[in-house]
């Protein structure tokens, strides 16, 4: 079976925390300076900053598991059963090569310069066990990963989508929300609205409030 590899680019963490701590910080500054009447004024900046601080930096993943391949973008999610991964490109991040088209990872960005991440440890790969391991890496370290598990599935006798699949096409494809656990049923695309909805009135709440100090 195996485990389940949840990545995330190496330093979301450390941006997504930076927007936080940001956002922690104006609130006290606000509430020190003004009391509750300055928070409820001013709250929609920091506010703002904390909820780009997830969607941009900490939602977005790639998570490889038994059934397949799941890409979290920023607005959008990718689920990927094995059967229709054709392969990867990892040169200028990550993408997906799938029998429905090609899909980029914003959670697997290329390295900068001749740089790469060290190797997935093996106990991490090991088919007998099984459980979620939350990792950092490069389109270099998932592509490998995701590869690799194409050549288990090809040596077991199941193997993936050949290259009979597109390598480029259309990626805005129609479809409901993934089904935990079912590796069948095509490459399936869903608009996260609850995330692209935080981020839209965010960010429109803390315009207005900018707008009326002037």
């Amino acid at each position: 079976m195996g485990p389940t590899l949840v990545f995330r680019a190496p330093a979301a963490g450390r941006y997504a925390v930076f927007f936080w701590v940001a956002a922690a910080l104006l609130l006290v500054a606000f509430a020190l300076n003004g009391g509750l009447a300055e928070v409820v004024r001013f709250g929609a900046v920091p506010l703002a900053l904390a909820v780009v601080g997830w969607v941009v930096f900490w939602r977005p993943r790639v998570t490889v598991g038994p059934d397949g391949l799941e890409l979290a973008n920023v607005f959008r999610t990718v689920v990927v059963p094995w059967d229709d991964v054709v392969g990867v490109e990892t040169r200028w991040g990550l993408k997906v090569r799938t029998t429905s088209g090609r899909f980029g990872a914003w959670a697997a960005p290329a390295a900068p310069g001749r740089r790469r991440h060290d190797p997935v440890p093996d106990q991490l790969l090991d088919e007998r066990v099984s459980g979620t391991a939350r990792l950092v890496g490069d389109s270099s370290t998932v592509g490998s990963v995701i590869e690799l598990g194409l050549d288990r599935r090809a040596a077991a006798g199941s193997p993936a989508a050949g290259p009979a699949g597109p390598a480029a096409g259309g990626s805005d494809l129609p479809g409901g929300p993934p089904v935990q656990g079912q590796g069948a049923g095509g490459v399936r695309v869903r608009v996260d609205v609850p995330a692209m909805g935080a981020v839209v009135a965010s960010l429109a709440l803390a315009a207005l409030t900018v707008a009326t100090l002037g």
